[in-house]
């Protein structure tokens, strides 16, 4: 009985969750099918968080809900195109932000080799990405 009564908690942190991190409402759509893929997609959204979370804690990285997301929201990157006056190419650049400490042990405990970037290294492509 306590077992359940345990889960049942569990199952209203997780509602409590959806709609105060994940924000699922308020939605402002008005076709049904709008309103059901903006839960489908926060309700995804937490189940990712949540094995993300879970994956962490067995290997000793333990973060609360809402500092993994911002954890997770602090990893940007810079993305940009570059006109090469030799090559006569516009390039295609990706270049991650310095991430804070939390992001690094996120990445160290997953095993997640941090993209390295640098322009010098830039390789020109074919590829229209717009």
């Amino acid at each position: 009985m306590i077992g359940i009564y345990k889960c049942r908690d569990l199952v209203e942190g997780g509602f409590r969750v959806l709609k105060s991190e994940m924000e699922v409402n308020p939605v402002f759509y008005s076709k049904d099918m709008r309103i059901e893929s903006h839960v489908i997609l926060v309700v995804l959204g937490y189940f990712l968080l949540s094995l993300l979370r879970a994956i962490l804690s067995d290997r000793g990285v333990k973060y609360s809900f809402r500092k993994l997301k911002e954890t997770i929201l602090s990893g940007n990157a810079v993305e940009g195109f570059y006109e090469h006056e030799q090559l006569k190419n516009r390039l295609y650049l990706w270049r991650p932000i310095k991430s804070g400490k939390e992001l690094e042990e996120v990445f160290k405990a997953l095993k997640i080799k941090r993209p390295q970037f640098d322009v010098k290294e830039c390789i020109p492509t074919d590829i229209e990405v717009f």
